[in-house]
């Protein structure tokens, strides 16, 4: 083995992802120590926890900018660019002690962003490259800006000397940089004519926060009960919202890119047909809302950031779910399921540890980003799902418990739904009759997907209804079932005109598929969805 293989080899053994993420994590929490002396809240009090989430975020983000771009343009190890990145991100230190020693700090320059209209962007754009323009950027981060990027210029250098690629680099990072100062001013882009008519960006982006769903937030943040705050932290959540976006997209590039390999085993576990039930069920939340209290303003593109944050924790809610339930149904599996990612060893069992683990992490983030009703609904359906799946418990184990665990999970995420955009955040809010209809129809529906697990379940001793009552029988017992809940729902929603008749017939349809001799569970999820839509629009 040669030298250079010998040290490619000793950085592969010091890599970690989870050390990676601690290490960048320390970095940021030194870094903000800094800043609580150099830039002080206006208060003189240490950071409220609104600012540290999206400083966190920020500063992880922008990690990950860094490193796709040296990814782009060196197509090294990812492996190795994560190392360096994490070297020279250490630069982000020297920000705040640059500041005070040459007396540039301000109390407006910790996290501060340029917010200008559409004809002031290339001004801007050009002001921005001058260390001494003062366009709200301070010395300190010109210095860490240009160390950095001097820093990655060596690193590209070294693996190609094409002076054209460098100048685009460049260029690139420059631009990256512009887009993090400048994301509020890229945000009213989006924003309703109205809402930017006779008043500057900066007076209509915080227009566009005191009017999204920030009103509906309660005292559950640290100083969203104090009105001289409101704005502020809603600012501060806000951008912590987008880069919860931006981390989780660049996150997803990055395995797809560079571990295509790990990203193809990891992705069979992100069932598109759970995905698009739970969609359907928050959206039921949404619009139970929505005829309750009125328009939620989909045209304030805060709400639309809101939105897609709440969705993204969705997917990444259930994707850990299914995680957790394949770690600990290995052995039924094999029997049942051989094409899982576990069972064919695309990805290892410290892998996929991991990967829950870095899951959670971004659920925690994205979910401290959201109102307080809305994060603890989350903890009720993650808890449920974890007590559901995992030892010593798994109360999948037998039939009842599975159904009223699932009917209590759905009900969860139907009222997170919601609660993300319901002005009335008391719990009584959500109808009660939503409640019961929700939760005993999916509880019900829900044995269904033992159907497929025959084999394995029985193997394990599981009772499900398939297990306690043979399969054959099991599908009788289950299509009918399905039937009644098909037929009953119309009828409780008096929505019993068009839709009683399309119940009877997609009742039947689904009898035939449950009970035919070849069972395929595709066609049973594809038309209960034209009958959850059907359903969805009717009601609507």
């Amino acid at each position: 083995m040669t030298i250079g293989e010998k040290s490619t080899m000793q950085k592969f053994e010091e890599f970690s992802l989870l050390k990676i993420i601690f290490s960048i994590f320390s970095i940021i929490i030194l870094r903000l120590f800094l800043e609580n002396y150099v830039y002080p809240d206006a208060m003189g009090y240490f950071f409220s926890t609104e600012r540290v989430i999206h400083a966190i975020l920020y500063f992880f983000s922008l990690y990950f900018s860094l490193s796709l771009l040296l990814y782009f343009f060196t197509k090294d190890v990812f492996e190795n660019i994560l190392i360096f990145v994490s070297k020279i991100f250490l630069f982000i230190l020297a920000v705040p002690v640059v500041d005070f020693i040459f007396n540039t700090m301000t109390s407006k320059a910790f996290m501060a962003y340029l917010t200008v209209s559409p004809d002031k962007f290339l001004t801007t754009f050009l002001d921005i490259l001058n260390p001494l323009s003062r366009q709200g950027v301070t010395f300190g981060q010109h210095f860490a800006a240009y160390a950095i990027l001097i820093s990655m210029i060596i690193f590209v250098h070294k693996r190609s000397k094409d002076i054209i690629r460098i100048l685009f680099l460049i260029a690139s990072v420059y631009l990256t940089l512009f887009f993090y100062e400048m994301i509020p001013s890229f945000i009213m882009l989006f924003g309703s004519p109205e809402l930017l008519a006779n008043q500057d960006a900066l007076s209509a982006y915080h227009s566009a926060i005191n009017q999204s769903w920030f009103s509906n937030y309660t005292e559950g943040f640290d100083s969203f009960n104090e009105v001289f705050f409101k704005t502020e932290i809603a600012h501060e959540i806000t951008m912590a919202k987008i880069f919860f976006i931006t981390l989780t997209l660049q996150l997803g590039l990055i395995f797809f890119t560079a571990k295509r390999k790990f990203w193809n085993g990891i992705q069979k576990d992100l069932r598109i047909t759970r995905i698009i039930y739970w969609f359907i069920i928050a959206a039921i939340g949404i619009v139970i809302s929505q005829k309750i209290n009125g328009d939620i303003h989909l045209e304030n593109p805060i709400n639309i950031i809101s939105l897609l944050v709440f969705l993204i924790v969705g997917v990444l809610n259930a994707w850990l779910a299914a995680f957790v339930n394949d770690g600990e149904d290995i052995k039924i599996d094999t029997i049942s399921n051989p094409d899982r990612p576990l069972i064919t060893k695309a990805v290892s069992l410290t892998q996929w540890n991991v990967m829950q683990l870095v899951f959670l992490i971004l659920i925690s983030f994205g979910m401290f980003t959201m109102n307080k009703s809305v994060i603890s609904l989350f903890f009720v359906t993650q808890t449920i799902f974890y007590l559901y799946s995992s030892s010593p418990l798994r109360l999948k184990r037998h039939f009842a418990t599975s159904t009223i665990l699932s009917g209590i999970a759905v009900v969860a995420i139907a009222m997170a739904g919601f609660f993300l955009v319901s002005p009335n955040q008391h719990v009584n809010a959500f109808p009660i009759k939503a409640i019961l209809i929700i939760g005993i129809s999916y509880g019900l529906l829900s044995n269904f997907k033992d159907i497929k697990d025959f084999a394995g379940d029985s193997h394990e001793k599981i009772k499900t209804l398939p297990v306690v009552f043979g399969l054959q029988r099991s599908k009788y017992i289950i299509a009918a079932i399905w039937s009644i809940v098909l037929i009953t729902v119309p009828l409780l929603l008096d929505t019993q005109g068009l839709m009683l008749p399309l119940s009877v017939c997609v009742s039947l349809f689904l009898f035939y598929l449950f009970t035919k001799k070849e069972y395929q569970e595709k066609y049973i999820f594809l038309a209960f969805f034209f009958y959850a839509l059907a359903l969805f629009l009717v009601t609507y």
